[in-house]
């Protein structure tokens, strides 16, 4: 549902080579808005709970912005 979300550029989910049960999601929206809106879906909000009653640690998130030219 997320790559059909109007905004997606990229939306994929990798498995860390050495450890099988690590994994990066990457996404890449074409703007903060498009980004804020696919937070604030119900479809998100609820794949996020669940996540959270499934992982052993809290997830990291590094949200990167490109940089706007002067």
């Amino acid at each position: 549902e997320s790559r059909s979300t109007q905004g997606n550029l990229v939306f994929n989910l990798y498995e860390d080579r050495s450890d099988s049960n690590s994994f990066v999601l990457y996404e890449r929206w074409v703007d903060a808005a498009a980004h804020k809106d696919h937070l604030d879906r119900k479809s998100t909000v609820d794949l996020d709970a669940q996540l959270k009653n499934m992982t052993a640690q809290t997830p990291e998130i590094f949200l990167l912005r490109d940089r706007i030219a002067d």
